[in-house]
């Protein structure tokens, strides 16, 4: 978390690049089943994806992706961050859908962001941004398919 935040900061490439290994680590020594593996898992994840904004490697993107899916799976609807969890994961399909074109990506990026929306408190603060996201979505999809549920 220190080097993300280091990057926040800074903007620099090679903060996100000392923290995805240790983050792949912290993934790898800790039980499945231990409580901390989400939170390794999101890290991993969350770091792969601004890797991924910086460089343009799509494999970036694709494991962060899978990352998210393990940690968003392995999280009860009860915990808060399940939200969060499900909020990037839309983002990251959606993403995907833009570089790819497929309409698989649009359509995973609208049913993980329905989910956050869900899961997400309507007096939470970043309600609005997690249907701002989905609206996004919804949107591009309309665009490509022309369904009016959309």
């Amino acid at each position: 978390m220190l080097f993300c935040s280091q990057y926040l900061r800074t903007r620099k490439l090679g903060d996100i690049g000392q923290a995805i290994p240790f983050h792949r680590q912290g993934v790898v020594v800790t039980p499945e089943a231990h409580r901390f593996q989400t939170l390794h898992l999101g890290e991993l994840a969350k770091n792969l994806a601004l890797q991924f904004e910086h460089t343009g490697r799509f494999g970036d993107l694709e494991e962060a992706i899978m990352h998210f899916h393990k940690a968003s799976n392995a999280t009860p609807d009860s915990d808060p961050d399940k939200a969060v969890l499900l909020f990037n994961l839309g983002k990251l399909h959606r993403k995907r859908f833009e570089h790819l074109g497929q309409l698989g990506s649009i359509a995973k990026s609208v049913t993980f962001l329905r989910q956050a929306v869900r899961l997400i408190p309507d007096d939470h603060p970043n309600k609005v941004r997690y249907l701002e996201s989905l609206g996004a979505s919804l949107w591009i999809r309309f665009g490509r398919t022309g369904a009016l549920e959309d």
